[in-house]
């Protein structure tokens, strides 16, 4: 009997939509600012803030760039952050593409969290299912013995 488990998500809809709308609430900013002449040098701090903002944001939530899915993790946060600091690229959303990519990569080890938890339970629900039956397996054969002996007693 398998019971289907919901994963408990790291990052909930309501997170998702919340650090979305703060990506491109940068984005518009540094947009806006890129389009002034000194914009573009205030583009660029704002670049390094909302790095550092996002970092803290998702180890808040407890979510390691060095565990599981590291290479992925890392490799879209630097290369995106690199991108985003080059001047006059950073017009297109990158940020937004990595906080959509890393809630994707969250939520999907929350899942296969839930899948290796469910797959743990069966087997340990398996082993104490053979424990049992060895368990009266075991009790059985004894019982029968010191009955025929009774019944052997009981005929003599």
């Amino acid at each position: 009997m398998t019971t289907q488990i919901k994963p408990k998500y790291r990052i909930n809809l309501l997170m998702a939509i919340a650090m979305l709308a703060v990506a491109a609430g940068f984005w518009l900013l540094q947009v806006v600012l890129s389009l002034t002449g000194v914009g573009e040098v205030v583009s660029e701090i704002l670049g390094f803030i909302q790095i550092g903002l996002f970092f803290f944001w998702f180890l808040f939530l407890g979510i390691n760039f060095f565990g599981k899915n590291s290479l992925q993790k890392v490799g879209v946060t630097l290369g995106l952050d690199v991108a985003e600091l080059i001047p006059f690229i950073n017009d297109v959303p990158f940020i937004i593409v990595q906080i959509l990519w890393l809630i994707y990569i969250t939520r999907k080890e929350d899942k296969e969290k839930v899948v290796e938890q469910a797959a743990a339970a069966e087997k340990a629900a398996a082993e104490q299912r053979a424990r049992e039956i060895q368990y009266y397996a075991a009790r059985v054969p004894a019982r029968a013995q010191r009955y025929a002996i009774a019944r052997e007693e009981e005929l003599e």
